[in-house]
């Protein structure tokens, strides 16, 4: 045990240190995007001036209710006094890093301690690449890790487990925030239902322990559902018929083998090797083959709503949804560990080459990409964008936010819109890098800047600690 504590913790530090060594390459220092909006104009303005409605942080986000995110940003804001988004970040490596450990640690507790070696490894690989580097590098992205953790946590403490123990609440209390984090927040319940609705088809004895956990997920659904937001503008990023959805969805099922759509049929094969084994034998490890069959077939889901809202023309998902598709293999790995004793020898060689032969190329060949080509642009782009936003609040000269080579070089898609907000004297007053406001913040910067500085070691530290 104390042995698996040690590498969870080192697990934490490696994937926290890899994170925030790559927020202090190329994390901006100035809001980006929607945030100037949702954070800035919908929280931090009304705020300052005394009238800031509790009705404002249930309300839509574009297609989502990100509750916990407008949370945390609050609560850091209040902590911290002024908009710091590379503080955001920061916290969000640790969330981030946090859920890798609780990733690990029970799926190891559903599969066997003997297996931590190889689980601790793939999941230290794909936590730590930059793949998604989107979520990483922008502070207004905590929805995307929450939707993880609680996810998973509904997951683990709701399929096929004993109802009112302290699991189960896990899960209950899980299964509500899951609904607060995204629009696709609800699916981990729904997952849930479906297979409690499948394992009592399978075995009636089991209803009574299952109908609690039926009906919380049942109500998180039918709360959900009807206050979902359609966005009109976004109708044009919605797959343009039945094909292109498929194609997106087999695409994201195939991550990160976009260019090999094949190969979602060899991370779904375990999957109906366990199906199987369960519609034959439902009373043999049940609890482990039904939590795995619960997390695929929430991948599953998420990846159709990745493929119908930005499907578009059959589109592969962008960096900012591939953290949630990178629980797709992870599964699936786990699901051959589970099953190295009952599928056959060269069955189960097989498999697992195939597993790495599909997966390992592929995020080498997207980590090289990622390193040559897109962290240089971002690394580009947060400089130019904390240039250029100085250069306004000192000028207020507009041109400075008009005449750009590249639209990623201001942190707003219109710049007469972030001119009026870099004018608003409340958002402007709490911006650090105003000239003569960059020692105002308290001691949570600080904290953030010590770890950025030293990032690098803290993910050495992580690396020696596992190995």
């Amino acid at each position: 045990k104390w042995r698996l504590g040690c590498a969870l913790l080192a697990l934490f530090v490696l994937v926290c240190g890899a994170r925030l060594w790559l927020v202090d390459f190329c994390g901006a220092s100035v809001p980006f995007w929607d945030q100037w909006d949702a954070e800035g104009d919908a929280l931090f303005a009304p705020l300052l001036q005394g009238h800031l409605p509790l009705s404002r942080l249930f309300e839509p986000h574009m297609e989502h209710r990100i509750v916990l995110t407008r949370l945390l940003a609050l609560g850091l804001f209040e902590l911290d006094g002024m908009w710091d988004p590379r503080l955001e970040m920061v916290v969000n490596a640790g969330i981030a890093a946090g859920t890798a450990a609780i990733v690990a640690g029970l799926l190891l507790r559903e599969i066997g301690r003997r297996w931590w070696r190889p689980v601790a490894c793939v999941v230290a690989i794909l936590w730590a690449l930059p793949y998604a580097w989107d979520n990483t590098t922008w502070g207004f992205q905590a929805q995307f890790y929450f939707l993880l953790l609680f996810s998973f946590l509904t997951i683990w403490g709701l399929c096929y487990g004993r109802p009112y123990t302290i699991a189960w609440w896990t899960g209950a209390a899980s299964a509500i925030l899951s609904c607060l984090t995204m629009a696709s927040g609800f699916l981990a319940p729904l997952a849930v239902l479906l297979v409690l609705a499948a394992a009592v088809v399978l075995e009636r004895k089991t209803w009574r322990m299952h109908l609690p956990g039926f009906v919380l997920c049942l109500l998180c659904v039918a709360v959900s559902v009807p206050l979902m937001v359609t966005v009109s503008k976004h109708a044009d990023m919605h797959a343009a018929g039945l094909h292109y959805f498929l194609l997106s969805f087999i695409k994201d099922l195939s991550w990160p083998a976009y260019h090999t759509p094949v190969a979602f049929l060899v991370f779904l094969f375990p999957m109906f090797f366990m199906a199987r084994a369960l519609v034959r034998r439902p009373s043999q490890r049940p609890r482990p083959r039904w939590f795995l069959l619960c997390l695929a077939g929430c991948v599953a889901m998420q990846a159709s709503a990745f493929a119908y809202g930005r499907g578009r023309l059959g589109d592969a998902a962008v960096s900012r949804y591939q953290d949630v598709l990178a629980i797709g293999p992870l599964v699936s790995f786990v699901a051959l560990l589970l099953e190295s004793g009952s599928m056959r020898r060269r069955v189960w060689y097989a498999c697992l080459a195939a597993w790495f032969v599909f997966m390992l190329p592929e995020l080498v060949r997207n980590s090289v990409f990622d390193f040559r080509k897109v962290l240089p642009h971002q690394y580009h782009c947060a400089a130019e964008q904390a240039r250029r936003c100085r250069a306004y609040v000192e000028t207020r000269d507009l041109e400075v936010l008009r005449h750009t080579a590249d639209r990623m070089e201001i942190p707003y898609p219109h710049p007469e819109r972030l001119a009026r907000l870099l004018d608003n004297p409340q958002i402007r007053s709490i911006l650090l890098f105003v000239p003569g406001q960059e020692d105002k913040a308290a001691w949570p910067t600080q904290v953030a800047k010590g770890l950025l500085r030293a990032s690098r070691w803290i993910f050495l530290l992580g690396l020696l600690g596992l190995i």
